[in-house]
């Protein structure tokens, strides 16, 4: 699954195109705090990356100019969809 704009884009993310950023984004307290969950090492956002698509979970990349820009996680469940979306650069 792929959607296009004209500035953006969102597509699957694996463990191929992951960026330093994403990792950054898990590892930061702050940001995951705002989910209600805690900071991440990178073994465990790939685990957490490779176990997330399926049919009731899709973790998409945002994408401008073909650069990770953050990510959105979309679960699906009981006929509802949640999202959680991370945009930003922690490096100003």
């Amino acid at each position: 699954m792929e959607i296009k704009t004209e500035r953006y884009s969102l597509s699957p993310l694996r463990i191929n195109n992951l960026t330093d950023d994403y990792f950054s984004w898990w590892a930061d307290a702050d940001i995951q705090m705002s989910y209600n969950m805690r900071p991440s090492n990178k073994e465990a956002v790939i685990n957490f990356v490779v176990a997330i698509d399926g049919e009731h979970r899709k973790h998409l990349g945002i994408y401008s100019d073909n650069k990770l820009i953050g990510y959105m996680t979309i679960i699906f469940r009981n006929h509802i969809a949640s999202a959680a979306i991370c945009i930003g650069n922690l490096k100003g």
